[in-house]
């Protein structure tokens, strides 16, 4: 009986992806160099500084006026205006981690500011295509528009990086593995949508059992996000918090 219990916990604990790998003796002794020399009120005022500029954009953006939504696609350009921007913001958070993971590629500044205009003008444009079709507001606004953000992103790095993704075997993996990282939240996004239609069909006592398939798709998005990080530890926090647990909150 101990033996079956103790297989078990193996068998649970092998899911949590929190268990799994260590810190760089790089990062270790970066940490240990910056206990050194900061002090503890500049580790307090990074800390609470460092979100703000964050909240303030999200609180300008959330404070603009828009127009009623009876008024129709054409007369809330404030609205796309702003929806242009969040996906600026989304693919430029994406691009900054491909500049920093996979530092072989090569992906400059003026390249990355690039891509992040015309992948978010061609998410935006097929929103305001769709929307002109199906109505307005757009139903699963973000989902529709996701595909021509991804489209354009791939067709970009072929252009830009294609010759050199293709004589680089160990680049164009390490390039893959993380993109596949970071499609997590992507597949998120079709996920959920699902599982609250499910949830809203179900009788009240049934919800309550399937909430388990909520802890589960977490679960999952987690040790798939660990499966394609493979050895790159040092990114898991991050990763595992923004693209999972923080994406999962806003639809618990």
């Amino acid at each position: 009986m101990p033996r079956f219990w103790h297989q078990l916990y193996r068998f649970c604990a092998s899911f949590q992806v929190e268990l799994r790998g260590h810190y760089s003796a790089e990062r270790i002794g970066n940490l240990g160099k910056y206990l050194q020399t900061a002090s503890t009120l500049r580790s307090l005022f990074l800390c609470v500084l460092s979100p703000l500029p964050c909240l303030v954009l999200v609180t300008l953006v959330d404070c603009v006026p828009l127009a009623s939504p009876q008024a129709g696609s054409s007369a809330n350009v404030v609205f796309w205006g702003r929806t242009y921007l969040s996906a600026v913001m989304m693919a430029r958070a994406v691009l900054e981690q491909i500049s920093v993971v996979v530092p072989g590629l090569g992906l400059t500044p003026t390249q990355a500011a690039v891509i992040t205009v015309v992948a978010s003008a061609a998410a935006v444009s097929m929103m305001i295509g769709l929307s002109s079709v199906v109505g307005f507001p757009l139903p699963f606004m973000l989902d529709l528009g996701t595909p021509a953000w991804i489209f354009t992103l791939v067709l970009s790095f072929g252009f830009l990086f294609g010759r050199k993704l293709q004589q680089n075997d160990a680049l164009r993996n390490e390039l893959q593995n993380f993109i596949n990282a970071v499609n997590v939240p992507v597949i998120l996004m079709f996920v959920y949508p699902v599982y609250v239609y499910g949830f809203g069909r179900v009788g009240d006592l049934a919800q309550n059992f399937y909430l388990i398939i909520l802890a589960v798709i977490r679960i999952v998005a987690k040790n798939w996000t660990s499966y394609f990080l493979d050895t790159n530890y040092d990114l898991m926090p991050q990763m595992m918090t923004f693209n999972v647990d923080v994406f999962n909150s806003i639809h618990d």
